[in-house]
């Protein structure tokens, strides 16, 4: 594809260019309190500091979502990548 670039999108913002977003980010975490909140507390009040039949759950249900024989969540990208993996291709899924 053969873009033009207009004299405003080649200045960063931050040196007085168009924002990327002009109105603003959304608000985080996105979610339903209706929904979600009920199961936070469930896996607050829980009792395990470990990986729980929630996030296994989770996993399950993501895989599927994602087309994927299995998935592994953790808490950041680099323990996966440190250890884990094994050499398996990691996919990390950022919304």
């Amino acid at each position: 594809m053969n873009r033009k670039v207009t004299p405003a999108a080649a200045t960063p913002a931050l040196l007085g260019g168009t924002k990327a977003r002009p109105g603003g980010w959304p608000r985080w975490p996105l979610w339903e309190p209706g929904t979600d909140e009920p199961r936070l507390i469930e896996v607050l009040r829980g009792g395990v500091w470990s990986r729980a039949d929630v996030v296994a759950a989770f996993e399950r249900r993501w895989a599927e979502t994602m087309g994927a024989k299995s998935d592994l969540a953790v808490v950041i990208a680099r323990n996966e990548r440190d250890g884990h993996a094994n050499g398996d291709r990691v996919r990390i899924h950022q919304s």
